[in-house]
Formats: structure tokens, C-alpha cells, sequence
């Protein structure tokens, strides 16, 4: 009879032909794209690292992982596979972060960063976990993607995490138009296959009752299946058959820390409720644990496999599916105690990350804490171009205070900035009509009509324009009648309504005169010149035109409604 050895498959199976796709691409030497897509622990990282190991060593390695849930930095997959190298440029970084940088200039910051460390030598880079990555992420890889050289681009997600509102769904969409993308689905093992990895870890051949009994416990998936060996060390398969075994991964892996002593089960569990990332500081304050006994456990914690070191100072479990088992398996109290002293630290310690702040608030209950750090984040997200992000801290914050006019307004450009617009006009309606100043409902008109010209709602704009009208008696003279002035005749403009655009831009200019307003003045000015120019060839159509043949000729000038995107 055959034991079981306790550890992983020595080989990888069922996955060979996968293998030499992705390693044909890779010696090919030219530009290629590969997205490997698969269910948790099918094997997709066990995959990708079995192509590293085969690849040449001048071969240039890049490796990033997204960040799950509202943790995520922009650029979090480029950040976390340039972690520690010590040849990255520290202009390059600071830029990468810097606000005051338009989301174009800090995309090709990230592109230089890439070709400061590949430069023209072939490389591999693989973007770890694309379902939850953020969209300036996505955005590097496509433009990854379009790049020239004897490079292999490779993506891996899980498709049944992947919704419309992802960066990700955008993404693979727009690559499968562009490019010729090379798709790697991964299915679970056969019984046969299973087989084949029992007598890998078991050093020969396998009773194919037991392969048979193992495949229907773990449904071939090898992550399972690879657990279930290393869980029970030494045992026979036969004898392995007839245990009572656990149904589910995840109470298979709980089982692995029943030994635990109280100080590592302690900060096993503070690692789960902190995430992804967990830096070694933030975990010593929430454990409250000293330095020296933090590095025994933290180095024990990865002798057995359950964490790994994933940077400098910084941990991380050795699957998802240990974090989320271990978690899920807490008291809510136990949760919440673990959320409320890592806030303290965040809070005490300055922390400059609000995404951060604000998942560790709502976890602890905090929720002033949490909606203070959802405006802040929003905000700042907001401010370098972050939409994806922007929008997943305005609706963290929404499900707190769902009338909140700074949230609302955020929610609502910064769905219309990821192209969600079904999103931005429905949080759009909520910021009007619960705008608590006759300022603030213009604003939210103004983004109404743009989304109607968008969604060429040609009615729907009709009826805002008036709205907007409407409201220009009430609003304060000035700076904001002479704004709202100018968003009527650029809507007049959008809707071909050429008479309406020249008496607006007069109201406008005039009143951008009295108050000084230059730049108020050059927006008006640019849509008369533009319904001045339009005069001659209506005349030459016989007068006949409409607002869907306008949109083919100009898009919203940079003005009083929002610009494009």
C-alpha cells in the first residue's frame, strides 16, 4: 500500500497541452497575449509557475497580484510585482502616485517602469487574479498588450467572479477585438487524472478504488485534492479512503491550524481579517504581539505552508481559499474586534491610504469613521483618475448614508467616468433630487444631460435643458448663472438647435464679461463659433438636420458639461 507523502504533486497533471501552448508563445519571442481562466485552486498559479520555471534564464519575470475586494490600489498588480526590486526608479514611483498627474501621464509611468526593467530582452508578465483588479490595472495591461517586442502578456482569472461592472469584463472584451488572445481554460482533474497525481505524491501506482473514492470527495479539483494529502501525512490511501474525511476545502484547510498554539492562532487569525496584503507592522499592532514573537509564529505560519513572505515585511496566505476558510469560520464579534484595532492603528499611524481605512471602519461598525474615509477616498480616487476605485468607496459609504449629496455625486461621475452609464444616471437622479442647494442641482443637471447625449436620450436632454433654464433665475449672479447659461447652449448646440445656442452664448458672454469670468467667456465662445460655423451648411442642407447627425460631427467641448471621458 501506498502512503501518502504530506506535500504537493512533484509533477503537474492533466495540464501538459495547457503547458505547451503557453510555453510555445513564450520561445516564440514576439508579442503575445494568454489568459488563463479557471474556478479556485484549479491550478491556474500552479500553471503559470511551471512555464516560469522552463523559461531560459534571460528570460525577464514579472509576476503582480490584484488585491480582492475594496483594497485595491490603483496600479495594485504593477506595485505588487515591482515590490522590492530594488532597480525601480524612485521618481518613477513617486510619480506613479502622484494626484497632481493626469491618469494618461501616470499610465505612462507605469509603461516606464516596464521598460526600465525589461527593456528589449523577452520577458513574461503575468498579471495574477484580473476578476478583482483595479481598472488602472486593466488599463496598464492593455496597453501592455499593445506594446512591441519578444514579450509574453499572461492573465489569469476566475470567470465566475467576473461581472459587467469589472475593469476586467472591459478589458477582455476590448482585447479580443484587438488582439489575437490565446484562451487557456482549465477543467477539473478526471478520475484518471487524479489518479496519476495520487501515485505523484505517493511515489506508484494507486488502487483505482482509492483514486475513484478521492475524485468524488474533492470533485478533481487539485487544489483540494493536494490539501487532503498534505492535511495527513504518512497515511495510507486505502486507509485514507475509509477515514471520515471533510466535505468541503474549506473545513479541510481549517483543519490544518487545529494545532495551533493560542498566540499563533491569534495572529492567524488577525492575518485573515486584514486582507491580502498584511504588512508585518500593522499585524504586531493588531496582535499585540512582540517583534520577536511575531517572527517565530509568522515563521512557523510559513514552514507549514499556511502564509508565504510576499515582500519586504509583508505576508500573505498561501491561497485565498486559506484566508477566506479561516475567516469565514470566526465569530462576528471575533471580526469585529480584529477590524476595530487594526483601524486604531491605521488611524493612529497617520494612514494614507482611505480605502484601507474605510474597510477596517465598516468591519469594525465605525461607521462615522467609514463614511469620513469613503468621502476621502472618493475624492482623492476621483482626483488621479481612479474611477473604478472612486466607485466602489462612494457605494461602500452609499450603504451607510444612501442620501449623502458629496457621495451621490461622486457615485455618479465616477460610474459615468468607468462607462457604467446605466450606474451614473440613476445616482445622477438621486444626487438631483436630493441636492441640497440650487448649485448642486444644476451640477447634477449638467451630468444628466451629458449621460442623455451619451445614451442619445435626444427628449431626456430636452427636458433637463429646461430644467437647467429653469433653475438660472435662482442660482446666485455670476459665476454660476454664467455657467449654467453656457451648459443650455452647448446642450442647444449637442441638439442642433442653432437659434437657441447664438441666444445663450450672448447671456452667457455678456455676463462672463461683467464678473470676469475668461474662462467661462472662452467655453461660450467656442459654442457660438461653432453654431456660426454651422449656419452655412444647414443653409447648404436645405435647413435640414437633426441632433443624431450633430453627434457625428462634435462631441461636448471642454465647458460647463462634463468633457469626455
Amino acid at each position: 500500500m501506498r502512503a501518502v507523502r504530506g506535500s504537493a504533486s512533484p509533477v503537474m497533471i492533466g495540464r501538459e497541452r495547457e503547458l505547451r501552448r503557453l510555453a510555445q508563445l513564450a520561445s516564440a519571442r514576439v508579442p503575445a497575449v494568454a489568459v488563463v481562466a479557471g474556478e479556485p485552486g484549479i491550478g491556474k498559479t500552479r500553471l503559470v509557475q511551471e512555464l516560469l520555471d522552463a523559461l531560459p534564464p534571460e528570460t525577464v519575470v514579472l509576476v503582480g497580484q490584484a488585491e480582492p475586494g475594496s483594497l485595491s490600489r490603483p496600479y495594485e498588480v504593477l506595485l505588487d510585482a515591482i515590490d522590492g526590486r530594488a532597480e525601480v526608479d524612485d521618481e518613477h514611483l513617486a510619480a506613479l502616485a502622484d494626484p497632481k498627474r493626469s491618469p494618461v501621464e501616470r499610465l505612462h509611468t507605469g509603461l516606464a517602469i516596464l521598460a526600465d526593467l525589461v527593456g528589449d530582452a523577452p520577458a513574461v508578465i503575468v498579471f495574477e487574479d484580473l476578476h478583482w483588479a483595479d481598472s488602472e490595472s486593466a488599463a496598464l495591461f492593455e496597453r501592455i498588450a499593445d506594446q512591441r517586442g519578444p514579450r509574453l502578456l499572461v492573465g489569469t482569472y476566475r470567470p465566475d467572479e467576473v461581472t459587467r461592472r469589472q475593469p476586467v469584463a472591459g478589458l477582455l472584451a476590448r482585447l479580443e477585438r484587438r488582439h489575437t488572445v490565446t484562451h487557456v481554460r482549465l477543467d477539473r482533474l478526471s478520475t484518471s487524472q487524479t489518479a496519476a497525481m495520487l501515485a505523484a505524491a505517493t511515489g506508484g501506482p494507486v488502487p483505482m478504488r482509492a483514486a475513484t473514492a478521492l475524485h468524488h470527495r474533492t470533485g478533481g479539483n487539485p487544489f483540494f485534492l493536494e490539501e487532503l494529502l498534505r492535511s495527513m501525512p504518512g497515511c495510507q490511501l486505502d486507509d485514507l479512503v475509509d477515514q471520515p474525511l471533510p466535505w468541503s476545502l474549506a473545513d479541510l484547510l481549517r483543519r490544518q491550524t487545529d494545532d495551533l498554539d493560542p498566540v499563533s492562532h491569534r495572529v492567524v487569525e488577525a492575518a485573515a481579517v486584514l486582507g491580502h496584503r498584511i504588512p508585518f507592522d500593522l499585524l504586531a499592532g493588531v496582535t499585540g504581539a512582540s517583534e520577536d514573537e511575531l517572527i517565530r509564529v509568522l515563521r512557523d505560519l510559513v514552514t507549514r505552508g499556511v502564509l508565504v513572505e510576499s515582500g519586504e515585511d509583508e505576508f500573505a496566505f498561501r491561497h485565498a481559499l486559506f484566508r477566506e476558510a479561516i475567516a469565514d469560520q470566526m465569530l462576528g464579534r471575533q471580526r469585529r474586534r480584529l477590524h476595530e484595532a487594526a483601524l486604531d492603528v491605521l488611524l493612529h499611524g497617520g494612514s494614507s491610504d482611505p480605502a484601507m481605512v474605510a474597510h477596517h471602519a465598516r468591519g469594525a461598525g465605525r461607521y462615522d469613521d467609514m463614511v469620513a474615509a469613503t468621502r476621502r477616498g472618493t475624492a482623492l480616487y476621483l482626483s488621479i483618475g481612479s474611477a473604478y476605485q472612486a466607485l466602489q468607496l462612494a457605494e461602500m459609504g452609499l450603504e451607510e448614508v444612501p442620501d449623502d449629496p458629496e457621495l451621490l455625486s461622486a457615485a455618479a461621475r465616477a460610474a459615468w467616468l468607468a462607462g457604467l452609464l446605466d450606474d451614473a444616471v440613476r445616482y445622477g437622479r438621486r444626487w438631483r433630487d436630493g441636492a441640497p442647494t440650487t448649485t448642486d442641482r444644476a451640477e447634477s443637471h449638467y451630468l444628466l444631460v451629458r449621460l442623455a447625449w451619451e445614451s442619445r436620450e435626444w427628449d431626456e436632454m430636452a427636458d433637463l435643458t429646461r430644467g437647467i433654464e429653469a433653475l438660472i433665475e435662482e442660482l446666485p449672479p455670476g459665476a454660476d448663472q454664467a455657467r449654467a447659461m453656457t451648459a443650455v447652449a452647448q446642450s442647444s448646440m449637442l441638439r442642433d438647435d442653432l437659434p437657441a445656442t447664438l441666444r445663450w452664448t450672448e447671456r452667457a458672454m455678456a455676463l462672463a464679461d461683467e464678473f470676469d469670468l475668461p474662462q467661462v467667456r472662452l467655453a461660450a465662445l467656442v459654442e457660438k463659433g461653432s453654431a456660426l460655423v454651422e449656419v452655412p451648411a444647414r443653409a447648404a442642407e436645405g435647413g435640414r438636420s437633426s441632433p443624431a447627425s450633430s453627434t457625428r460631427r462634435r462631441r461636448p467641448a471642454s465647458g460647463c458639461l462634463p468633457p469626455a471621458r
